[in-house]
């Protein structure tokens, strides 16, 4: 996952990988650990340009590319974002970020879009920064809109036990490396609750 990969290239490195080219990432890696995957050079770039860029908070493009490179380690896909790795990522990019940005205003509309495409009427906590399109709802009746938050949260629950899954794998995962104590894995289960 990103932010493992993350964890070990900081350790390696140290602070300056920040500043590195994803070439010169790609080549210490390699060199130290053994021939870095594709996948996890995109993964690992992507949780880089997240944590030091704005253009993660500020911009709907880089927003989506780092979202469906967090998840999938593919920068480019023809299948739409779906909410749920929307979601994952930005938990994980704010897990590791100490100074996260507020996202703009295309992006929390963006992101509102795709909630309502996907039939949730409200975004779950990472997302919370969405902005919901107005929707005309007619002349409704308490059925109708039983039925419309029934689906909403069915939708919803199905974003829920991604995070869940895409949670226990991080902690696994953080787990195996060597250098982690229980205390580090309890700061990071307290990190992941409040983000």
């Amino acid at each position: 996952m990103p932010t493992v990969l993350y964890a070990i290239a900081l350790r390696e490195f140290g602070e300056e990988i920040h500043s590195w080219e994803p070439e010169t990432i790609a080549m210490e890696m390699s060199e130290a650990f053994g021939e870095m995957p594709t996948e996890n050079h995109d993964k690992l770039m992507a949780l880089i340009t997240a944590v030091e860029s704005n253009a993660f908070y500020s911009s709907w493009s880089v927003f989506e590319i780092i979202c469906r490179t967090i998840n999938t380690g593919e920068p480019q896909g023809s299948d739409e974002l779906l909410v749920a790795e929307m979601a994952w990522a930005v938990l994980e990019a704010r897990l590791n970020d100490e100074t996260p940005g507020t996202f703009s205003e295309e992006i929390a509309i963006g992101v509102g879009k795709l909630l309502s495409e996907e039939g949730i009427t409200r975004a779950p906590p990472s997302l919370s920064f969405a902005k919901m399109p107005e929707q005309y709802q007619g002349s409704m009746t308490p059925s109708d809109m039983g039925k419309q938050e029934t689906l909403s949260g069915e939708h919803l629950a199905v974003v829920t036990e991604y995070i869940s899954e895409q949670s226990i794998l991080l902690m696994r995962q953080v787990a195996a490396l060597p250098w982690q104590t229980d205390e580090t894995l309890a700061k990071i289960v307290d990190e992941l609750a409040a983000v």
